[in-house]
């Protein structure tokens, strides 16, 4: 994301690159709010699963299990099922849109909580209205205030989805470790982005700032 903003040459969409950010860090969050570890294994596994199907063009894995060492699609399905029943965790349908959406109702209460995704969804996909925004007295541009708003998207629910893997029931980091740099570099980043955001003269109701 910073090559993408600072770099003079041509690169890749920073609305892109802020959009699989966004699903990753969903990702992460759905995962790790499991309220017990079955519940995070078995949301890791629903996941997983999801991804396999739609790796189509990918026809075979590699496993761990002796004897074992590749797996067709189908194969691979069936063993990632056969966890998900074992585990018997109900009433879970993972969709990235959806946890993307739950993060947004928390992050930013005062906007839809489709917004954030499908405002970079737009401008990702080429679309005539997110390209739009792009637009800046008949010539195409990155207008300073888009950056802002990406970057805000990000690191919202980027905010939500490490103070929620702060709190797994899972071990899978040391207390404390993320949390204490994670809480420096957003007070560090809330005092800049809120200097730009004066530079131009737009007030909080305008933004979605990266912390609520």
């Amino acid at each position: 994301m910073s090559l993408a903003i600072t770099d003079l040459r041509i690169g890749p969409s920073t609305a892109t690159v802020a959009r699989g950010a966004m699903e990753n860090f969903a990702r992460l969050h759905w995962i790790s709010v499991g309220e017990t570890p079955d519940a995070v294994r078995a949301r890791a596994l629903h996941v997983l699963r999801k991804d396999v199907r739609d790796s189509g063009k990918q026809a075979r894995f590699r496993s761990k299990r002796p004897g074992r060492p590749t797996l067709t699609q189908e194969q691979y399905l069936e063993a990632i099922q056969e966890g998900i029943d074992e585990l018997q965790v109900p009433g879970l349908d993972w969709s990235v849109s959806r946890a993307i959406a739950d993060i947004s109702k928390e992050k930013w209460p005062q906007l839809d909580p489709k917004t954030p995704y499908s405002t970079l969804s737009a401008i990702a996909h080429g679309g005539v209205p997110g390209l739009g925004q792009l637009v800046v007295d008949n010539e195409l541009q990155l207008p300073r205030q888009q950056v802002i708003n990406q970057v805000g998207f990000v690191l919202g629910v980027a905010d939500v989805a490490v103070h929620t893997l702060q709190r797994c029931p899972l071990p899978i980091l040391p207390p404390g470790c993320v949390s204490g740099q994670w809480e420096s570099i957003m007070t560090e980043l809330d005092s800049v982005i809120k200097t730009l955001m004066a530079e131009d003269g737009l007030g909080e109701s305008e933004q979605a700032e990266p912390r609520a």
